[in-house]
């Protein structure tokens, strides 16, 4: 009798340390160096997380990642999952894990939150011009124009 191979999904939830509903479910498989979960599937590598929201969801919209709400990397627990942007992602981890006040004497963190919205409101100057205003570099300018994150004196990223 010939060996059958299980399906990428049966090899998936033979790794999966699933309790309730409400519970994280914890990948036992491979972990990427961050501490993902981390499968292969069709001779590609896909993070444990994002097969999970696939096999219940569907398809991730381009460019979109999927996020933990409960800030367990092993988690796979589709109801603790959600699509969302890079910069949604950083909001989350500043909001749950907030940069201690004392952090900032490192004089690195110049800008607070309304400095970077004036920034990015300002129409009809150069970033040269706009740096200089603030005292940073242009560089940083063009990262808060482009809507990169920065993470502000108040301790998160805007």
């Amino acid at each position: 009798m010939p060996y059958t191979y299980k399906t990428a999904e049966e090899r998936f939830w033979l790794k999966v340390n699933k309790t309730s509903e409400e519970d994280c479910w914890n990948w036992t498989g491979a972990l990427q160096s961050k501490g993902y979960g981390i499968l292969r599937v069709d001779d590609k590598r896909i993070s444990a997380h994002r097969f999970s929201w696939i096999l219940s969801n569907g398809n991730i919209p381009n460019k979109l990642l999927v996020l933990h709400k409960c800030d367990n990397k092993r988690c796979i627990n589709p109801n603790h999952l959600y699509i969302g942007t890079q910069i949604d992602n950083m909001r989350d981890r500043a909001i749950r894990n907030p940069v201690p006040s004392e952090s900032f004497g490192s004089g690195k963190t110049k800008l607070s939150h309304s400095d970077i919205l004036s920034i990015r409101s300002i129409k009809g100057k150069s970033q040269q011009i706009i740096a200089s205003m603030f005292n940073i570099s242009q560089k940083t300018v063009s990262n808060i124009l482009r809507n990169n994150s920065y993470l502000c004196k108040e301790g998160y990223y805007v």
